[in-house]
């Protein structure tokens, strides 16, 4: 059994049941097809930005868990979200266009501790993983059904570890410090605006998740900052690429993202 800390995603593909038998009693296969390209894409896309593979990987066909375990684990994360977002956004609204069906989906992702198993059969060995943060991000998840146009919420200790890495200081720290002290602090309110701003993440609230006793602080990817792709959007990618030493395969996969964002536009618009 081996202890460490992990940042793990879980995606959800709604209206799953309703699809899976609409086109199932059509003889339909092109909702197979679309979830085993979207599984496909999740699975190839972590093990790029992995590059070691440190990666868990299992899907159910409703959606996927993915568990990145390297020492930057929470930046290899938060890429594979942002870059999967836009991935899964085009590729359901071509779907959506070509099916005339409705299909979505919503994103949970917090680093926490697991203990790694090692299952040992006959002929093979397989492994799985137990910790609270497993279940904490299946609840995360289920959050972004409450939200309007939010398909991704991280949890506070991930978006503690992103902050100190790519902004060195303690979000946790300053934001306890403007919640608590009677006297108002801009400086300190903007610092956090700012970095919030910077990840296209919006504070949401604090939320009471089953198995966590405190009230925890979690961050919604903000809609109306992801409108601003071509700033904001690609410094974070740009940034956090950066510290994982894989700008080359990111430059690649935004070109290739970028010509299939355009084949789509183009067969949206006719």
């Amino acid at each position: 059994m081996v202890t460490r800390e992990v940042s793990v995603i879980l995606l959800d593909i709604r209206n799953f049941t309703d699809n899976y038998s609409y086109f199932n009693s059509k003889n339909d296969k092109r909702f197979h097809l679309f979830i085993e390209e979207i599984c496909s894409e999740g699975l190839k896309l972590s093990q790029n930005i992995s590059k070691n593979e440190n990666i868990y990987f299992n899907s159910t066909g409703d959606g996927f868990i993915i568990i990145f375990s390297s020492e930057l684990h929470y930046i290899e994360c938060y890429l594979f979200a942002l870059l999967f977002n836009y991935f899964f956004i085009g590729k359901s609204l071509k779907f959506e266009a070509e099916t005339k069906t409705k299909i979505s989906f919503g994103m949970g992702i917090e680093s926490g501790i697991v203990d790694r198993l090692n299952i040992t059969g006959k002929s093979s060995t397989i492994c799985t993983y137990l910790g609270d943060v497993i279940n904490h991000v299946s609840r995360i998840e289920s959050l972004t059904k409450i939200f309007a146009d939010t398909t991704l919420i991280i949890g506070n200790r991930m978006n503690h570890l992103l902050v100190e890495k790519l902004y060195d200081f303690d979000y946790d720290s300053i934001s306890d410090t403007v919640t608590n002290d009677p006297v108002y602090n801009p400086d300190k309110i903007d610092l956090l605006n700012n970095t919030n701003k910077a990840m296209l993440l919006k504070y949401s609230s604090k939320f009471i998740l089953k198995g966590i006793n405190n009230p925890t602080p979690l961050f919604r990817l903000s809609s109306y900052l992801l409108r601003k792709r071509d700033d904001l959007f690609i410094s974070l990618i740009n940034l956090l690429s950066e510290k994982l030493n894989r700008t080359d395969f990111i430059n690649e996969y935004m070109s290739n993202f970028d010509r299939r964002e355009s084949s789509i536009k183009k067969f949206l618009n006719g």
